[in-house]
């Protein structure tokens, strides 16, 4: 309980460390809104399960199979244990820019990227996949206006895929906010060593000891 008849700065001494904690805990948390806010969901992405036979690129892009692939309801795909091929399908509008997207790369083995723009033939563009150097474990793919693109993946193991898409400009955002983050917490971790120790030094009690060790191993 706060006694509301002591002074404020009693009252702030007296509650340091919940106030140091509930703040952390806000700011920490403001970011996270606008995370997700940069990542473009107006365009639909499905997908299809390879079949055992094994499906060509020349097939997946026939008309006549548009009706096998499934709308994704999510940007968060959970296969588990799948021996198969994924084929993802994204088409770019033509009146849009080029977009990024943006693929969790820790369950997967293998990715070939096939595009197509306006009537011309499916091509293999594997050049188009690139890492990415602000995320661990992450992959780009440039997807071109007016294009029509087949991503086929493949994993070995449990196959769990999250993607995002973004326009270039978005995605730089995107990427600002992830290090703004990650700032704020480190902040949090080295304001609140500062203040164990200081506190440590001028009470002498070892329960300051303990929450540093504890805030360094987050």
């Amino acid at each position: 309980m706060i006694d509301l008849k002591a002074g404020p700065m009693k009252i702030i001494k007296k509650n340091l460390k919940s106030l140091v904690v509930i703040i952390s805990f806000i700011i920490l948390t403001l970011p996270l809104p606008g995370l997700a806010a940069h990542a473009n969901s107006d365009y639909k992405v499905s997908y299809l399960i390879d079949s055992a036979k094994q499906f060509s690129v020349e097939q997946i892009s026939k008309a006549s199979f548009d009706k096998q692939f499934v709308q994704t309801e999510s940007n968060t795909l959970n296969f588990g244990l799948l021996n198969r091929a994924v084929w993802l399908k994204v088409t770019v509008p033509a009146n849009r820019s080029s977009q990024l997207m943006e693929l969790d790369a820790g369950t997967i083995d293998s990715i070939n990227v096939y595009s197509a723009v306006k009537d011309a033939p499916v091509k293999l563009l594997n050049n188009n996949v690139i890492s990415n150097k602000y995320a661990y474990r992450s992959l780009l793919v440039e997807l071109a206006p007016g294009s029509v693109n087949f991503i086929r993946l493949k994993s070995t193991g449990s196959f769990l895929l999250k993607y995002s898409l973004f326009e270039r400009e978005s995605f730089f955002l995107h990427s600002s906010d992830n290090y703004l983050l990650i700032g704020l917490f480190l902040g949090f971790v080295g304001s609140f060593s500062v203040f164990s120790l200081l506190s440590f030094s001028v009470k002498e009690d070892k329960n300051f000891i303990y929450y540093l060790c504890f805030v360094s191993f987050l």
